[in-house]
């Protein structure tokens, strides 16, 4: 009698894990010479930008034109933004030595050196966190860590050379390098990859990798109820909007048109009614109806996320025109649910902001968070037979798009110190603050873009996309 051979060779198992070893550290090589190539780009970009502007006096204008322009050629890169192309002015400035660039900077992500950028002054502690980071394989979240314990003066020793080519397979540097959207945009590879037939395992991940870079979220500036039925420019760019957006599991929508006072509430409604508040429109406009489902599970998610300060989920809150508004051209199946988180007037402006940041795991949860408001709104002061805006109008316009495409938040939160031209714009401040819910939920290196950018005699349509 003889014995049969075994169905798995005895080597077998040997071989699958040095295969497994040799795949992965291929992939790693792979993915660290991308971002090698592309944080050199963005290096020489910024040596460009900063040569022209010390030669031809270059100013902010034309980076706006130059990112509109290359957006418009590699609409697939969001790292052409007017905020990144600063931040890579600033890299080239902070880092002029090439080869340091070559063999030390360029072998971290980009979003490890926006943080580095906007937390490390000294170039010589920056240096030092390059090192380590590199050499212990740093994620950008324990980089953050260790510059906010100030590992530098703790410690106080500087590594003498980058010793690793490859930073360790399972280090969360490693990991984040592989899943980096920066890289993936750099070779425009999502919308390729998708259209092949991929290995399940592969497929989930890059899918899971483009939910990642369509973590928008954006601040609506929505003007007349009348726009929710008009066909004009700026109705026409919300539906823009909500056709660039990836489409969320849901909507949490901060409106200027719910207050309340002692507590924040949020709409529990499975099925939300359309709200209709205001007064001496067209019949047409009453007649409209926005059957978006709710989400008691994200009313409660909301609830929370704001802990310990009470939010009351209110049972029979339905939506009001500062949602239905914007949505009905964003969304017009009305099929994406929606919950409003009330506006709490007895808070200071800052604890807005501070929510908004509480808040910002849900963009992680696939919910697309967003303020309807007016960055101006001054109803007193606006002449809709003359549609020109007042001088103060457009002058804080102007300011609060300046400080946001710099992250400066603070002026932002307390506005009071920006002047008069504040105090006319914001006046009572409720169309104002859903605007602080989306700059508290923006993450470092998030680019920044606007839409809809008009003042319509006292009332900014401007609009703030994040992400």
């Amino acid at each position: 009698m003889t014995t049969s051979p075994p169905l798995i060779p005895v080597d077998y198992i040997d071989l699958l894990s040095d295969l497994k070893a040799r795949v992965r550290s291929a992939r790693l090589a792979a993915v660290v010479s991308v971002n090698r190539e592309l944080v050199k780009l963005y290096w020489s970009i910024g040596r460009d930008v900063l040569a022209r502007q010390a030669r031809e006096g270059w100013g902010a204008k034309v980076i706006d034109r130059l990112a509109a322009d290359l957006r418009a050629e590699f609409p697939e890169m969001k790292g052409f933004s007017p905020r990144n192309l600063k931040y890579m002015r600033r890299f080239a400035e902070a880092y002029p030595d090439a080869e340091f660039v070559q063999q030390g900077a360029a072998q971290l992500p980009w979003g490890h050196h926006i943080k580095l950028l906007d937390s490390v002054a000294d170039p010589a502690e920056r240096q030092f966190y390059i090192e380590q980071a590199v050499e212990l394989g740093w994620s950008r979240n324990v980089l953050a860590n260790q510059i906010d314990s100030d590992l530098f003066h703790r410690q106080g020793k500087a590594l003498t050379n980058f010793h690793r080519t490859l930073p360790a397979p399972q280090s969360e540097l490693a990991q984040q390098l592989i899943k980096d959207p920066y890289s993936f945009e750099f070779l425009a590879m999502a919308e390729d990859l998708l259209e092949r037939d991929l290995e399940k395992g592969l497929l989930d991940q890059l899918k899971s990798l483009i939910l990642e870079l369509g973590k928008g979220f954006a601040f609506v500036g929505h003007g007349s109820p009348m726009n929710a039925i008009e066909d004009n420019a700026w109705s026409r760019d919300w539906a823009r909007l909500g056709a660039a957006l990836p489409r969320p599991k849901a909507i949490l929508m901060v409106s200027a048109h719910w207050e309340t006072r002692g507590a924040s509430a949020v709409s529990a409604s499975a099925a939300p009614e359309t709200i209709h508040d205001f007064f001496g429109f067209p019949q047409a406009l009453f007649d409209v109806r926005y059957p978006a489902p709710g989400d008691p599970a994200l009313a409660a998610r909301v609830a929370e996320l704001l802990a310990p300060d009470t939010v009351v989920q209110h049972p029979t809150r339905g939506l009001d025109h500062g949602a239905w508004g914007v949505l009905a051209p964003m969304y017009p199946q009305a099929d994406i649910p929606v919950v409003q988180l009330s506006l709490d007037r007895g808070r200071s402006d800052r604890w807005h902001y501070e929510a908004g940041r509480r808040l910002a795991p849900l963009r992680d949860e696939g919910v697309l968070i967003m303020g309807s408001g007016d960055i101006v709104h001054n109803l007193r002061a606006a002449d809709f037979r003359r549609p020109e805006a007042p001088p103060w109008a457009d002058r804080f316009n102007e300011t609060a798009k300046r400080l946001i495409l710099a992250g400066d938040h603070d002026p932002l939160i307390d506005w009071r110190t920006l002047g008069p031209d504040a105090e006319a714009a914001i006046n009572s401040a409720e169309h104002y603050l859903p605007l602080l819910y989306v700059l508290g939920a923006q993450a470092p290196g998030d680019p920044v873009s606007f839409f809809n950018d008009d003042v319509f005699a006292a009332i900014s349509m401007t609009g703030v996309k994040v992400g």
